[in-house]
């Protein structure tokens, strides 16, 4: 999902994240935790269990000359740390959900990393009527397979 549908599906993104300490859970390559500093972020610190992505999360943000506002930890280190316990205004969770095996868990953690009063959005990708064709492109190489396989109203 691109950084603009955030804009487009959640009433008042910008206002949401500006001036706010953002963790990004399940960043991905970085491009929503840039972007929200970009757009008037205090702070965004992706978390992810892939090295391949942070690696990639983090030549992008010294590309575009933010690190010194935006950081990706590993989710382990992270959650590890006691100091980062109620450290987050807004705990962000958009498309990675689907990849957690103990959804509740998850929940426990964004909860604990969320400050107190702090609010937790978590959105999930849009597996059939995406503007970029099927959410499932990566492994399906058929264009926009939701027309053949319309799901039911």
């Amino acid at each position: 999902m691109h950084w603009t549908s955030r804009k487009k599906t959640i009433p008042n993104f910008l206002e949401f994240v500006k001036d706010k300490t953002i963790l990004d859970y399940g960043c991905g390559p970085g491009y929503q935790a840039v972007a929200m500093v970009q757009q008037g972020a205090k702070s965004v610190v992706g978390l992810d269990i892939n090295p391949n992505w942070l690696e990639r999360a983090r030549a992008l943000a010294t590309h575009n000359q933010c690190t010194d506002r935006v950081s990706f930890c590993e989710a382990e280190r992270l959650l590890a740390d006691s100091s980062n316990r109620g450290r987050f205004d807004v705990t962000l969770c958009c498309g990675s959900f689907k990849h957690f095996a103990d959804s509740g868990k998850e929940i426990a953690h964004m909860k604990s990393m969320t400050r107190p009063g702090g609010k937790i959005l978590i959105t999930f990708a849009e597996p059939w009527l995406s503007p970029h064709g099927s959410h499932m492109d990566n492994f399906c190489k058929v264009p926009y397979l939701n027309i053949v396989f319309r799901k039911k109203l």
